[in-house]
């Protein structure tokens, strides 16, 4: 799990505009490999490997084999290593791309685990993919793996990559990134590769434990100013094996094979007088069993291959002058077929009767299909693309009806080019997706997506777009949380209430340390992953603790604020045992969803929810809180409709529901039953309908806020006897109509004042 840190508001900085974290786009990245069985330096500084030991024995020979004494590796000229590429918006392998999305490797150097690093933005990266049963999300932040549950309930860190890296008993070299992830089918192990770049002022000796044997022996590495090499982490045993010199690895569908990318081969030209290898690209296949290679395809191939659903074939994007083609290999190396320029990474069908594929045209980017033989090609739909880069997220649902794609951010259509959620889904930030196992949710990278104030965020959403749920976001000071995690599972020993410290006189104040109790039951809930966040604790006196406030006679808790320090648990229903509570104020980053246990806090008067993550539906039993004076819900992932049971709060006078983009369907008309509402304001979700003439009987109304929805009709007559009003914002809609005259008269608006 991530580790657990004291954290409190002096130590945080700006609240949540200081969260706005930029995340590390990851780009793929090759290395030197050639053919060879013996580990030797040579006149031109020229490192094979030993050839590996058995299958059984691999393993176990971490660190065994021995590394030529002679000079120095000479490093891959500058002009070489800068050499820009003929397609501009593909980067080079394990070179740093020539651009950045928000992000970028600065000059700077810190220092890591005794290595100096390059200081990089951090944040999360690429390599989405979901587990085989569909109960994680997988994803990449610079040197680590982690795994979140699809229900946000934790988040943990599977490995840490980083560590030196010795080639030779001179230059040791750490990692700049790890740069992808593929789990195996049968969700146990994970292949990566690590981009490593030379850190040449340590003066360290080589650290003799580090191991240096690569399970594919004909596979090597050729050292340079960086190089890339594929590894295996076994999730059993929690141990890592080196693999080979290599990229974007890819797991045959029945995980028997594993496929990888490499910038050089076996061809060393001695005649020539160089010190660096000739780069003769490839694409490698590798047995999952003994790890041999089985075959090798000479193909200037940078981007991730993806394997035909039968294992048969293999869909790589090569490099061909200034293009970039689609083509088709057979496993085995000995067949090959190229279909069509590509802008995107290639997909195929679930049938592998077709692929997806992104190619410009005439300035717009065309979503293709094509089968495999290069016939029936078909346009699916064209778009406009705000930035002018490549997307990797080209996708056919599991079902094999849909296609999500990279259009800016993430659309999704039909295998006919019909769109589907596409104004939801369509954010311009959006940057990577994959989906679930049956099809019924899509994992979204969002760099800001649904919304501009919105941190980097790690969501998912149905494939129209809706019932979203945030699952992890990247803060400036806290780095990775994962929202609405689950807290510590052991049981919350309370006792400590009635020792005297946290409530004074426990014998004449029961009540007030049950209050005690419940908080700290609470605690581990609402702190999630930041133990330590809340200073709850019976050796501080209740009067102190962060957010809470004691009142009344007896002394009881009422009220709850809790916007400050940084929380990114969920919210207890154990709250509902607060039975005296008249406010509850929740914000910050809170995920999971609201308790219908809320219901039974029948004395509050004001529920203040802002600037959450929480998802779900509105519960119905809200309409329970018979005293409740003030609702309000801003900024939140709430989803589904407002409910009419809200109805049933007479004594409501402030009802605020707004900038929650996922909460549609209509304005129940039963809201026109309020008599108490002075405020009503409904702006920035996805309403749609029209305005019940209803909401005309709120005649203590004194600002009606409707704007920013998809709200559509006439603007009701009945409007006009809100004699109160004093604010009436209704832009942003479909509405016809003028506002109703007496109405536009006491607002001094012009005549026939329409809501645009």
């Amino acid at each position: 799990m991530i580790p657990r840190r004291a954290v409190r508001s002096r130590d945080i900085g700006p609240r949540l505009g200081a969260s706005l974290a930029v995340l590390l786009v990851a780009m793929l990245c090759g290395v030197g490999c050639t053919q060879g069985t013996e580990l030797r330096g040579t006149d031109n500084s020229h490192l094979t490997l030993q050839t590996p030991p058995a299958p059984a024995a691999a393993a176990s020979a971490a660190g065994t084999t021995r590394v030529s004494e002679r000079a120095p590796v000479a490093a891959v000229p500058a002009g070489e290593a800068a050499r820009p590429q003929a397609h501009g918006a593909w980067p080079q392998p394990c070179f740093l791309p020539d651009y950045f999305l928000y992000a970028g490797v600065t000059s700077r150097l810190h220092e890591h685990r005794g290595a100096i690093l390059p200081e990089t933005e951090r944040g999360v990266q690429t390599a989405l993919q979901w587990s085989p049963d569909g109960s994680e999300v997988l994803f990449v932040s610079r040197a680590r793996v982690y795994a979140v549950a699809a229900d946000g309930s934790r988040l943990a860190e599977l490995f840490d990559a980083s560590g030196r890296v010795y080639l030779d008993n001179e230059y040791p070299y750490v990692p700049w990134a790890l740069t992808s992830a593929a789990m195996a089918p049968d969700g146990e192990r994970i292949a990566y590769a690590l981009c490593h770049g030379s850190v040449r002022d340590l003066k360290d000796p080589p650290d003799p434990d580090v191991a240096r044997d690569y399970a594919a022996g004909p596979v090597q590495l050729t050292p340079g100013h960086r190089f890339d090499e594929v590894r295996l982490w076994d999730r059993a045993s929690q141990t890592t094996l080196r693999l080979a010199g290599g990229y974007a690895p890819a797991w045959s569908p029945d995980g028997t094979r594993l496929a990888f990318l490499s910038r050089y081969s076996d061809a060393y030209d001695p005649e020539r007088e160089v010190s660096f290898r000739r780069r003769l690209p490839g694409l490698y296949v590798m047995s999952a069993d003994t790890w041999q290679l089985q075959s090798r395809v000479r193909a200037n191939v940078t981007r991730p291959l993806r394997w035909s659903p039968d294992g048969r074939l293999l869909a790589i994007v090569e490099e061909t002058g200034a293009e970039a083609k689609l083509s088709v290999v057979s496993a085995d190396g000995r067949a090959r077929r190229r279909l069509s320029e590509t802008r995107s990474d290639p997909a195929w069908s679930p049938d592998g009767s077709r692929i997806a594929f992104v190619r410009a045209e005439r300035g717009e980017f065309v979503l293709y299909t094509i089968a495999p033989d290069g016939t029936d090609e078909r346009r699916i739909t064209a778009y406009r693309h705000s930035r002018d880069w490549w997307d990797q997220s080209v996708a056919w649902s599991p079902d094999g009806t849909r296609l999500l794609y990279g259009c800016g951010g993430i659309c999704v259509v039909t295998r006919d080019g019909l769109r589907v959620g596409w104004r939801t889904l369509a954010s311009r930030e959006g940057y990577s997706a994959a989906w679930s196992p049956d099809g019924s949710r899509i994992a979204i990278l969002s760099l800001g997506a649904f919304g501009s104030v919105d941190p980097r965020v790690l969501v998912t959403t149905t494939p129209d777009g809706h019932e979203p749920q945030v699952l992890v976001i990247h803060h400036e000071h806290l780095g990775l949380l994962g929202i609405g995690v689950d807290g510590a599972s052991e049981p919350v020993d309370a006792s400590g209430c009635a020792s005297g410290t946290a409530v004074l006189a426990p014998a004449a104040n029961r009540g007030l340390v049950r209050d005690c109790q419940v908080l700290l039951q609470a605690r581990p809930v609402l702190e999630g992953s930041l133990e330590g966040a809340l200073n709850w604790h019976p050796e501080r006196p209740i009067t102190e603790w962060d957010g809470v406030v004691v009142g009344g006679t007896p002394p009881r808790v009422q009220a709850l604020s809790l916007g400050w320090p940084v929380i990114n648990g969920r919210i207890p229903s154990a709250l509902a045992g607060l039975t005296h509570l008249r406010e509850l104020e929740l914000g910050g980053y809170l995920g999971g969803e609201l308790p219908p246990d809320l219901g039974e806090l029948k004395n509050l008067r004001a529920l203040r929810l802002s600037a959450a993550y929480i998802h779900g539906p509105i519960p119905p039993e809200l309409g329970q809180l018979a005293q409740l004076e003030e609702l309000m819900f801003l900024h939140t992932y709430l989803s589904g409709s407002i409910p009419p049971e809200l109805a049933g709060l007479r004594r409501l006078r402030s009802l605020w529901i707004a900038d929650s983009p996922f909460l549609v369907g209509s304005i129940p008309p039963e809201l026109g039953r309020l008599a108490s509402l002075e405020g009503l304001g409904l702006s920035n979700n996805g309403l749609t309908g029209s305005i019940p003439a209803e909401l005309g009987q709120l005649t203590k109304l004194g600002g009606l806020s409707l704007e920013g929805n998809q709200l559509t009709g006439p603007i009701p007559l009945e409007l006009d006897a809100l004699t109160k009003l004093e604010h009436l914002e209704l832009g942003g809609n479909q509405l016809t109509g003028c506002v109703p005259p007496g109405l536009r008269d006491r607002l001094g608006l012009p005549d026939c004042e329409t809501a645009a």
